[in-house]
Order: C-alpha cells, then sequence, then structure tokens
C-alpha cells in the first residue's frame, strides 16, 4: 500500500514529501472509503484530494446521475435549453436546505447551521458572488437541474466554480455536485452559496411571478456589476442602492376616499420604486428578534423570516403599496437589538378584497356620517314621558325632535330641543342650559 501511495503523489507531487496525515487520508481513499480532512489551514489537503483515483470519482458522479435518471452530465446539456425563469424553479424551503446539508457528507453540522448566516456559503449568496441561477428539466428525468457559477470571493480574475443541483417537485433536494476540490462529496460552500439563493428567492416570492417582470432581474443582477478602478477612483461610503428616499402621504387615483402615508418612497435603478415602513415596538424596544416573534402579537411568524399575512401590518403595508402603485415594500423592524428588514411583494388578490370593504364601509358608515353627522352629534334620547314638559317651549317629548340634556342634575327643566337653542349640533365637553351656567354643578 506504500507503494501505491508513493506512486499516486509522485504523479502529482514529484517533490512532495508527505506527512503522516496526508498519507492516512491518501491510503483511506485507495481503500474506496468516505474521506473528512479537517486540518490546519496550509498543510497540504488538496494532495489528498487529488490522491483520488479516477474511476473511483468517476464512479460516484455516474452513482449522482443514476439517482436523477439523466442519461447526460449537466455540464454537458446544450447551452440552448437552460433558461433564467424562477416561475421554472421548484418550491425550495429552508428546511429542505437545512435537511440536505445537515444528512449530506460535507462540512456543515447542526451547530453550524444554527448561525447560518456566519456561514462562508451564505455570505457568498449575500455577497452576491452566485451569479444567475439556470434551470432545466430533462425530459427523462423527474428532477430539475439548477445550476450557477459561484465566483471566489476576493479573486474576480479566477475561474468561477460550477455547482449543480437537482431539486424534486416538492422542493427537496435530491443530489448535488460542484467541480472545486470539495464539490466531489455531497455538499460544499458553493452548493449550499446556489441553494441560498433559491431559497430566497422562493421565499421573496419571485418564483410565483412571470419572467417577464421583477424576479428575472433580480436573478440576474442580484448585485451591481463592479468595475475595476483605481483605489483614488473608489466611492467608499455608499452604502446604500437607494438613490432617491422621501417621505409621502398620497391619495389614490382610483379610490380618491383612501389614502396612505409612507415613512418612505425609494427609488434605485436595480429595485424600481418601492416603499419603507418602520415600527419600532415599544414592548419590545430591548428585545432580539427571536424573543419579539414569540409574542403572539408580533407580525412576524415564528420561523423569523416571514411577515403574518393577518397581522394589521401586513393590511397597512399592502394597501401603501395599492395607493403608491409599487410592488415591493421594505418593512424595518427596529429594536435596540436588532434591525430586521423584510421584503413583503404586492398581493393584488389581498388587495382586491381590501378595497371591497373599504368601499362598503366608506358607503354605508362615512358617507351616512358626512351627510347626517348623527355620531358627531352624539344625540341624546330622551325615555318617553308624556306628563312632562321640556324646554323653554314646555312641550312634551314626541320623540322626533333632537334634544340635549343639561349636565346640571339639579336642572330643573333637563332637557331642551336643539332647534329652540338654535343649536345644529351637540357642543364637544360639559353643556349647561343658561338657567344653570351661573349656579355650581353638584353630583348626584
Amino acid at each position: 500500500m506504500d507503494d501505491k501511495i508513493k506512486k499516486v503523489c509522485h504523479e502529482i507531487y514529484p517533490d512532495f514529501s508527505l506527512k503522516g496525515e496526508q498519507v492516512a487520508g491518501i491510503a483511506a481513499l485507495l481503500n474506496e472509503k468516505d474521506v473528512v480532512v479537517n486540518l490546519p489551514v496550509g498543510f497540504g489537503k488538496s494532495v489528498i484530494f487529488h490522491a483520488l483515483p479516477d474511476s473511483v470519482a468517476q464512479g460516484r458522479y455516474s452513482t449522482k446521475l443514476v439517482l436523477i435518471n439523466s442519461d447526460e452530465c449537466p455540464y454537458k446539456f446544450p447551452a440552448g435549453v437552460w433558461k433564467n425563469n424562477p416561475s421554472c424553479w421548484p418550491d425550495l424551503q429552508f428546511g429542505d436546505v437545512y435537511s440536505y446539508l445537515i444528512d449530506s457528507p460535507g462540512i456543515f453540522t447542526r451547530a453550524s447551521m444554527k448561525s447560518y448566516k456566519s456561514l462562508d456559503a451564505h455570505n457568498y449568496f449575500q455577497s452576491g458572488w452566485v451569479q444567475t441561477v439556470y434551470s432545466y428539466k430533462p425530459a427523462t428525468s423527474a428532477y430539475t437541474i439548477l445550476k450557477a457559477d459561484v465566483r471566489p470571493s476576493q479573486r474576480l480574475n479566477e475561474e468561477p466554480h460550477h455547482p449543480w443541483v437537482a431539486l424534486s417537485g416538492d422542493g427537496s433536494v435530491a443530489v448535488a455536485h460542484c467541480n472545486c476540490m470539495a464539490g466531489l462529496a455531497e455538499s460544499c460552500s458553493h452548493i449550499a452559496a446556489l441553494l441560498f439563493k433559491v431559497e430566497a428567492a422562493v421565499r421573496l416570492g419571485y418564483t410565483t411571478k412571470l419572467c417577464t417582470e421583477l424576479p428575472c432581474k433580480w436573478n440576474a443582477d442580484f448585485v451591481k456589476k463592479v468595475q475595476p478602478a483605481p483605489v483614488k477612483d473608489i466611492q467608499f461610503y455608499k452604502t446604500s442602492c437607494i438613490n432617491k428616499a422621501k417621505k409621502a402621504s398620497l391619495i389614490s387615483k382610483e379610490t380618491p376616499f383612501i389614502g396612505a402615508s409612507a415613512d418612505s418612497v425609494a427609488s434605485c435603478s436595480c429595485h424600481g420604486n418601492r416603499v419603507i415602513e418602520v415600527k419600532c415596538p415599544f414592548s419590545h424596544k430591548e428585545s432580539t428578534l427571536q424573543e419579539y416573534v414569540k409574542d403572539p402579537s408580533s407580525c412576524i411568524v415564528a420561523n423569523g423570516r416571514e411577515v403574518k399575512t393577518t397581522h394589521k401590518y401586513y393590511y397597512q403595508i399592502q394597501l401603501h403599496m395599492y395607493v403608491h402603485d409599487v410592488n415591493l415594500c421594505d418593512l424595518v423592524i427596529y429594536t435596540s437589538k436588532v434591525t430586521a428588514i423584510f421584503y413583503i411583494l404586492r398581493n393584488d388578490v389581498f388587495i382586491k378584497d381590501m378595497i371591497t370593504k373599504l368601499k362598503d364601509f366608506h358607503i354605508r358608515h362615512v358617507m351616512t356620517e358626512l351627510l347626517t353627522r348623527q355620531l358627531e352629534n352624539k344625540i341624546k334620547q330622551v325615555p318617553l314621558r308624556n306628563d312632562k314638559l321640556y324646554c323653554y317651549c314646555r312641550s312634551k317629548d314626541d320623540g322626533k325632535e333632537n334634544m340635549i340634556g343639561c349636565d346640571n342634575p339639579q336642572c330643573k327643566t333637563q332637557w331642551y330641543h336643539l332647534k329652540c337653542l338654535k343649536m345644529k349640533r351637540i357642543p364637544k365637553g360639559q353643556w349647561l342650559c343658561k338657567d344653570c351656567k351661573n349656579i355650581p354643578v353638584t353630583s348626584s
């Protein structure tokens, strides 16, 4: 076995002297065993990977193709079959990503996934290193293949890695592969970054939109393309893509009885127009996001990634988007411990139902009040006492005239006709008749 190891390594690194850990790893590979190597940076892990016999590597890759019933390698599919159309992507959820990365051989553990946003894979996605995602469903397979180039962070001139994943119709991950050193296993940071981007598109609702709309632009231009420039010409202080933001109150043109006042209306070249709504929950001003979502009154669902569609904030935000005629809202939840931003897409079906109910309320109640002033006048009804005379006119109550009561319990007359007082409506606050104005009011 030692001679075989030396022969393999001599073909790859003729002048390299092996360390004990490298010998052990290569020996396991030559015995066709799965190997996980955890060694310091610069120790020489790549030597172990490159010692993997071609027959073993090809066998493991062929097994992946058999699992998805594909007659051809995804890397050899014709360029014309790949589509930039997020609406063709399966419904990949975070639970699918979590399960696959945990259950597959690779670098991910339950402990690391608890803080997945700190992983290199998530950073690749957030930083825009995952390029346009393309999809294709072979005729012989029940799985949809998604692929994307993932560029190495801070090394823009190097060739990107080429991961691909196979998803079933319900979004579960069947197999995945990457051409990086770790990608021969079932998972690596580049595969995970691709999965994180697809999951984000599903969560933000881009996979339910037509290809001609915002999703394809989001997929292709996830971040602006950075052009090389001398350091002296680089603007380091631009922290947002927003080039215009202002507070705006607006009345709807279609339904002029509806108005909205968003905290901000923003515009940028990459996302277009959108509204911004900021919420600072006072009872949770010292809470983290995890603590806030546990409150039943929270506007965020328990997974911490979505807004409750039954919450009053969701109604308010959808109304903002309707009045301002935009398709996106940035909901900002701010406490002293966290600033969380949730992207909410316009829901036209929800808005249509809400506007129908608002129109009905406007006609039945608002217009009625504007014409009659019944609520504003707060008309007091007098119990019928046919034997008692009221007001200065000294007449009985016939129930037809609006009356106002004197707030002095000892008032002898008690009730007066608005018509006799030449009053159109009940005044705010305490009211005393002219006979009681100079008499101290005592409680009964």
